[in-house]
């Protein structure tokens, strides 16, 4: 059998759960061509679908639960501490399993039912792969839902304009690499805290090495400037794609350390944000970056959380699971990463890889992480806890702070007491669920 597909894809044998039949399995970002031979003496069916393509289910789903209908918290809390459960027992039976979720209602065949379950969010429903069980009908008393779901990765080659100096959530790529995704947030290497640079994903970088240089934009959109090398901002100093050991826990990390050399910003800021953003999710000027959070735990679900990313600016959702198991495909299964969601619209999108995802105080913004791709909608993305990502890098590195003290709309870096990143604790619920702090749009 031999498919050709357009961009990245995978064909799987499955089963039909309902007619026990062989079926073959496309899932593709979108489809040139395919051509499939098969046996004629083998009954089968093929099944081909693109990734991106909302399905009927989901489409009446989101209108039936609109902006009314929601979960109790206390409702949120105890079903996803059953996910928590039983989540990684799951994603290791069933292949065919991308991320789990909670919703008010359960979908059947031809109506909908309002009560709290579970949502299991698989490649293909109705079919299972070959030698795997049947997803299980409930857990621990609670019904679960079976919906189809796709995550990918959120890096794109779709970059944005020059800046000077760097800001986060600003469009960055590899000089000869192809992709972009967004900057995360500014770091200083604890030993010389005069070495700056920032993190974002390794997977922005199609083939990273260290030492190779980074560019701002991605070359893709500066390919018409005369002096390309102009783009360049620094070099990938350490990276890491693989679990790691953090407060007890396997965590799926995917990090790059980029040392700048130019473009280093003195002062807090943000790129252009429009007004209308800024009224509808913010309401003072934030004085610096504040401490990270480098741990979460399910006492601190329905948190808001916020995020600034070049595909989508800034985007707020609120925090669902704090040790979500997410499958991307072709073998990429993180662990123990935050979910976030937005119920009403788009939270991030391809291209926000790598950036900063953060709470806001009254003062300060408070780093949780970096985003790391979402689901197909848009609609939930995942978070790479920023205390994993920190201790997987080499040098040790601490989150750069700026201060307002002598600038209004921004300052330079707070000493190095205030930016210690190696403590492990962890957020205070009432001092994370307070009114939180916007800023300004100016450059």
């Amino acid at each position: 059998m031999y498919s050709a597909c357009h961009l990245t894809s995978f064909c799987y044998g499955v089963v039909d759960s309902k007619n026990d039949q062989l079926v073959f399995g496309f899932r593709a970002e979108s489809f040139d061509r395919i051509h499939v031979t098969i046996s004629p003496s083998l009954k089968a069916s093929i099944d081909l679908k693109t990734i991106r393509k909302a399905t009927q289910e989901s489409k009446t789903v989101d209108v039936y639960i609109g902006n009314s209908l929601d979960l109790p918290l206390i409702d949120r809390k105890r079903l996803f501490n059953v996910i928590d459960k039983y989540s990684e027992e799951l994603m290791e039976k069933h292949s065919n399993l991308n991320w789990m979720d909670v919703s008010p209602v359960l979908s059947h065949q031809t109506w909908l039912e309002e009560t709290p379950c579970i949502v299991i969010y698989c490649s293909c429903k109705g079919i299972r792969p070959l030698d795997e069980e049947v997803f299980p009908r409930e857990l621990d008393g609670v019904k679960v839902d079976v919906r189809e779901g796709f995550c990918s990765l959120f890096s794109v080659t779709d970059p944005k304009e020059y800046n000077d100096p760097l800001r986060t959530g600003i469009s960055i790529g590899g000089k000869e690499m192809e992709g972009c995704g967004s900057l995360g947030t500014f770091v200083h290497e604890a030993e010389d805290k005069k070495s700056v640079g920032f993190l974002t994903c390794q997977h922005v970088f199609s083939s990273p090495e260290i030492g190779k240089s980074v560019v701002q934009p991605s070359l893709d959109h500066y390919k018409s400037n005369t002096d390309p090398e102009k783009t360049i901002c620094g070099k990938i100093r350490s990276m890491c794609m693989k679990p790691v050991e953090y407060n007890g826990k396997e965590i799926g990390v995917d990090v790059a350390y980029v040392a700048i050399d130019n473009r280093i910003p003195k002062e807090f800021e943000f790129p252009d944000i429009p007004e209308s953003m800024i009224t509808e999710h913010l309401q003072q000027n934030p004085r610096r970056m504040g401490q990270p959070i480098l741990h979460l735990d399910n006492n601190h679900i329905g948190l808001t959380i916020y995020k600034l990313g070049q595909a989508t600016g800034l985007t707020k959702g609120t925090l669902g699971a704090v040790r979500a198991l997410v499958n991307f495909g072709m073998d990429e299964r993180f662990k123990n990463v935050y979910q976030v969601s937005n119920k009403d619209k788009a939270a991030a999108e391809p291209g926000d890889s790598g950036c900063s995802v953060f709470i806001a105080n009254k003062n300060t913004l408070s780093v949780i992480g970096l985003l790391l791709g979402g689901t197909g909608d848009c609609k939930t993305f995942f978070v790479i806890p920023i205390g994993a990502a920190l201790q997987a890098l080499e040098p040790k590195l601490e989150i750069h702070e700026f201060s307002s003290v002598n600038h209004p709309h921004g300052g330079a870096c707070t000493s190095s007491s205030d930016t210690d990143a190696s403590t492990s604790e962890t957020a205070h619920p009432t001092q994370l669920s307070k009114s939180v702090s916007p800023f300004s749009g100016k450059k």
